[in-house]
């Protein structure tokens, strides 16, 4: 198998130079309510606290609203304590529905420090890999081993999970409404 074929297969590419033809409707891909990208999802040992977007390694992530960065911080990996997972990073941004957690990202840098005032629209990272390649589900619809992760909460907060057993955050939203009311592209 060749690079070509293993990246095919394994859902994910690095678009060197986007022409646009890749484009659709962002809400076409929000998981449905019994995926596991879901929010809500249950999951082996704790809840889904986000919507899950499937797409490409490098592809853009644009701030879906105004507002401030006010944290940047390692998300999943070793320095994350979620070895089980590539090492990957977020950027949460206060805008006027709360904070929007966007995770599963490389390390931003300049695209969004802390304390910037950021544009809906403007790219605030780019998606990595976040899980390895044996980790490919095809019967997911649209899966791949890269994803956004986004989370909404109505404060900044840090929270300790979603257990199995517990009870969810009142901070913590169902972003998946307010995803599917905005009209976004996924490249």
């Amino acid at each position: 198998m060749n690079a070509n074929e293993f990246k095919t297969r394994y859902g994910y590419r690095r678009c060197e130079k986007c022409c646009g033809k890749c484009k659709e409707k962002f809400r076409d891909y929000i998981p449905r309510f019994y995926e596991p990208g879901a929010f809500g999802a249950i999951r082996k040992f704790d809840i889904h606290e986000g919507v899950d977007i499937y797409t490409h390694d490098g592809a853009p992530v644009y701030a879906v609203e105004e507002g401030i960065v006010t944290a940047v911080y390692e998300f999943t990996g070793k320095k994350a304590d979620c070895d089980w997972w590539n090492e990957t990073w977020c950027v949460k941004v206060q805008g006027k529905s709360g904070v929007v957690t966007y995770g599963e990202l490389e390390y931003p840098g300049e695209l969004a420090p802390i304390g910037v005032k950021v544009a809906a629209g403007q790219v605030i990272g780019h998606v990595t890999l976040v899980l390895r390649p044996e980790k490919y589900r095809p019967d997911i619809r649209n899966h791949s081993v890269a994803m956004l992760h986004l989370e909404l909460r109505t404060e900044t907060c840090h929270l300790d999970g979603w257990k199995l057993d517990g009870e969810r955050d009142k901070r913590l939203l169902d972003p998946t409404p307010y995803l599917k009311s905005k009209d976004l592209i996924i490249t």
